[in-house]
């Protein structure tokens, strides 16, 4: 049988396989794990079919399957727990290992080979590479047919029904930013601004707000970026700010009531292996960074926690040196507040009309971009 080669990647011919999700009594979908898709299917339908999530940590350690090592690893533990057989699996060093698709890193089961994330193998600018790895690849990019990704899954937060995304329980931005709030509804962010992301109130009183600043390379340009998260409210008793750095070696600045308290560098930043408590505000927050099992080398990141168990993640990303200096934004614990908490802001139950509608300003020469894909702001909410 003859080989058939795309994009340097040569594939054997075969019939579709298709790979048994494990649902005995032994699966603990309280737990995250590694799985592997049906060939063609992406990882939000994979965790979603195992009754877990592809968040946007999952995407983080997708692309953190860097090297041919980690990503065999990966492959085998999802396979074993799978009951797959994985004689003769096997990848390859650089540079023919790797691959920056959105869609890595993946296995062909017809080669038994194991590809990992690459961010610099190929030409980014062709359509077919990525700045990082998706659940859902964006756009026309999907999944080719033959391979089998190896996505990490996450634990639903509640019991949810059997959609691509969790309603009731959680949301999602990514993209210009895309949004997903915690009503299932997706929506984009068409205006520059402060956008109210979280609002919980009690009584009259604001227990917690998180605004997102949004801006744009120029303005009435479709392509949007997150460049400060700012969090409030008397549950935090202080004012607390992720601002991009002002030059291109500070990844972002960390502040509390102004005051400065930690900022990554952009070159050879490593995460820490063990806990690195930056602020440690008595019974209110601490603000800790992001360790080295939730980060990439080049996903510098704090992650806020307070003493009603809101976390928020704030993460730089530094896949691409070409993309925009830009923060993704996590927050879990909103699934479960009390009902006598109000949850308000663009990921809550407020209406979003007014940010999702473009600039009227920009009516007339709203763009959307023809340069090619970069990275954007992500943010999601649970």
């Amino acid at each position: 049988m003859n080989k058939l080669c795309v994009f340097l990647l040569c594939i054997q011919p075969v019939f579709a396989l298709k790979i048994q999700t494990d649902t005995s009594a032994s699966f603990n979908a309280e737990t995250s794990r590694w799985a592997l898709g049906n060939q063609g299917e992406e990882c939000t339908k994979t965790c979603d079919d195992l009754g877990m999530v592809c968040t946007l940590d999952s995407e983080t350690k997708q692309t953190g399957l860097d090297d041919k090592d980690k990503a065999l690893d990966a492959a085998k533990a999802a396979a074993a727990s799978q009951g797959l057989n994985t004689a003769g699996w096997y990848s390859d060093g650089p540079p023919e290992g790797g691959r920056n698709y959105e869609f890595s890193p993946f296995v062909s089961l017809s080669q038994n080979k194991i590809y990992y994330f690459k961010p610099s193998h190929g030409n980014p600018n062709s359509g077919n590479g990525g700045g990082s790895s998706f659940c859902t690849p964006p756009g026309a990019k999907k999944t080719s047919g033959h391979l089998t990704r190896i996505c990490w899954c996450e634990p639903r937060t509640t019991t949810t029904t059997t959609t691509t995304t969790p309603r009731g329980n959680g949301g999602k931005a990514a993209g210009d930013p895309h949004l997903l709030n915690i009503k299932g509804e997706r929506f984009n962010i068409n205006r520059q601004g402060y956008a109210p992301l979280v609002s919980i109130a009690s009584d009259g009183a604001a227990n917690l707000e998180v605004m997102a600043l949004i801006e744009g390379v120029k303005k009435c340009q479709k392509k949007m970026f997150i460049t400060e998260v700012n969090a409030s409210g008397i549950w935090l008793e202080k004012n607390i700010a992720v601002t991009i750095g002002t030059d291109k070696n500070q990844a972002f600045r960390v502040t509390v009531d102004r005051q400065e308290v930690w900022s990554p560098a952009t070159e050879g930043y490593e995460p820490p292996t063990t806990e690195n408590v930056i602020v440690d505000h008595g019974n209110k927050f601490s603000i800790n960074e992001v360790t080295a099992s939730a980060a990439t080398s080049k996903t510098p990141g704090v992650e806020l926690k307070t003493a009603r168990g809101i976390k928020m993640k704030i993460m730089r990303p530094l896949v691409r040196a070409s993309a925009p200096p830009h923060l993704n934004f996590d927050i879990t614990g909103l699934a479960k507040l009390p009902p006598s908490f109000k949850l308000g802001g663009l990921l809550g139950h407020d209406d979003h009309t007014s940010w999702s509608t473009p600039d009227p300003d920009c009516a007339a020469n709203y763009v959307r971009s023809a340069e090619a894909q970069v990275e954007d702001s992500r943010v999601t909410a649970q």
